[in-house]
């Protein structure tokens, strides 16, 4: 019967090796066969190794690997985080041991009827499971993030103070059982205490870099903004300075063409001056084959421009380019008069 149950246990451990899988990685393209296949040989080797008289250590280390077989196989994992993954599983199993160990023996359980087949030994597993799987379901939410928001230097202050605070609990529950007396009240908070400290200390350094994380997306969202809203502007401005010109140029012409029927040369010079102040006004465009880049450059460059700041850029075109002169003007005043005439 105790044979059963402990076969039981270790199914239950498959499951939860199952379970803590699936929520953190993502399948790869293999079939299901393949990874129930995977999983029904790595539970063979765990009961094996757990019939056959062996060191816990072993049964450690092959779980270990299992895990990262298993994260070749049947997931999407690189190497290092199926290294991290398998790692923190056989550290939760670990820490659950301990724990139900000392508990068990703060309750007055002997370590050697809690290791060898029997009644204590049955309540020992089930506890530990029961705990390895509370603590899973506790990981498995913090892991599960993309881009976690405490990097490896940050941990290294907090893994101390974890490493430094099993170290005292030991230290008083060793205290504790030399005097020869129960777990006292005030040690049980002082415990108690040490693990509340390192939680805050976790959940705070989480929550600040949080903040800080917030406030920079927060800056970068005001300089996209304020960006877009130079683009609109500058563009809304470049619309209406070309409107402007068109709507000159056609005023020009019109005038230009109606001084040249009447022969007056005089006219048509002074429309064609007029002409030339006026579109000299408009100034250039800083045209660089993209509409967004043109348009932000256009905006500084008229901020130069209106601070009088001198600005010479490879990437100005002049807007305004009289590809014709006054001779040829005056010529061409003079073919017009002709026909007229």
């Amino acid at each position: 019967m105790y044979f059963i149950y402990h076969l039981s246990t270790i199914v239950f451990g498959v499951f939860l090796i199952f379970f803590y899988l699936q929520k953190l990685l993502s399948r790869n393209s293999r079939s299901s066969a393949i990874v129930w296949v995977a999983y029904i040989i790595f539970g063979i080797g765990l009961m094996a190794l757990n019939v056959v008289p062996v060191m816990p250590i072993v049964r450690t280390i092959y779980t270990w690997l299992g895990i990262l077989v298993l994260c070749k196989v049947c997931y999407r994992s690189a190497p290092l985080n199926a290294v991290y993954v398998a790692t923190v599983f056989c550290a939760l199993a670990l820490i659950t041991e301990l724990l139900c160990l000392k508990l068990l023996a703060i309750m007055g359980w002997e370590y050697l009827d809690v290791m060898s087949p029997g009644y204590e030994r049955a309540i020992y597993i089930l506890i530990a499971k029961v705990c390895q799987l509370a603590l899973v379901i506790i990981a498995v939410p913090l892991m599960h993030r993309e881009h976690s928001l405490l990097k490896l230097k940050s941990l290294l202050p907090l893994l101390a103070c974890q490493i430094f605070s099993v170290y005292f609990c030991d230290e008083i529950l060793r205290l504790t059982q030399n005097g020869g007396r129960k777990l006292s009240v005030e040690s049980t908070i002082i415990l108690i205490g040490i693990l509340y400290l390192n939680i805050i200390i976790i959940v705070y350094a989480e929550v600040v870099k949080a903040r800080q994380e917030e406030r920079h997306n927060a800056d970068l969202r005001q300089q996209q903004l304020e960006l877009q809203l130079s683009y609109y502007d500058s563009l809304w401005k470049e619309q209406e300075q070309t409107r402007a010109m068109w709507h000159d140029m056609s005023k020009y012409l019109t005038a230009i063409k109606a001084v040249s029927v009447s022969g007056d040369k005089s006219s048509v010079e002074q429309v064609f001056l007029d002409a030339q102040d006026s579109l000299s006004k408009i100034g250039s465009v800083v045209d660089v084959g993209n509409p967004e880049v043109g348009a932000i450059l256009q905006h500084y460059a008229q901020q130069a421009n209106d601070l009088t700041v001198p600005l010479d850029l490879s990437v100005w075109v002049q807007l305004v380019k009289m590809f014709y002169d006054k001779e040829k003007m005056d010529k061409n005043i003079e073919k017009t008069t002709i026909k007229i005439q």
